[in-house]
């Protein structure tokens, strides 16, 4: 049997390859109709689905006890035989074709201090959870940010100047976190 760190490093690997499938979902599935724009309604839609996904726990609010009920199914799925612990064998089979779910691109990639501070980021009223309607404001505002000429769609032109913009942003904040750390 395996002992507490491995175990907590699957855990931490199963975080990462969940948060980047739903990032590719998400990706995937806000151009619900395929059409290369998308709607306000495509993005309430997307946006209620990706809570309700975080929302692991369906108390309608994203808080620590949804990241435990995530571990704990996820642990659950990959003890087989269902005696609290997870074999080597186990182990293997939890993670068999992982790299081709994660796209080859490692543990779910980059940023998740930043989806961490996002997300944080919805809890206005500082209760530490997010409740679905600050998540669902925020993907309005989003939203409302991301329509340039605010005509209820977005359109590839506008996806693509948000994507250079935030690539713009990622650069600097990389620039000033290496001035940062030459001082």
């Amino acid at each position: 049997m395996i002992g507490k760190s491995v175990l907590m490093g699957v855990a931490a690997l199963s975080l990462a390859a969940s948060g980047y499938a739903a990032t590719q979902a998400r990706k995937a599935g806000a151009d619900a109709n395929n059409d290369g724009s998308i709607s306000s309604v495509e993005s309430n839609a997307a946006a209620a689905a990706r809570f309700a996904k975080m929302d692991a726990n369906g108390d309608n609010k994203i808080d620590a006890s949804d990241k435990d009920a995530r571990l704990k199914a996820r642990f659950a799925s990959m003890d087989s035989d269902k005696n609290g612990l997870i074999s080597e064998a186990e182990f293997i089979a939890g993670h068999e074709g992982g790299s081709e779910k994660r796209g080859m691109r490692g543990h779910g990639g980059g940023h998740k201090g930043d989806r961490k501070m996002g997300l944080l980021n919805h809890d206005t009223n500082g209760d530490k959870a997010v409740s679905r309607e600050e998540f669902m404001a925020n993907a309005v505002a989003r939203f409302g940010k991301a329509d340039a000429n605010s005509d209820g769609i977005i359109s590839a032109t506008e996806k693509q100047s948000l994507r250079a913009e935030k690539r713009s942003a990622r650069k600097e904040r990389r620039k000033d976190r290496r001035k940062e750390a030459a001082n």
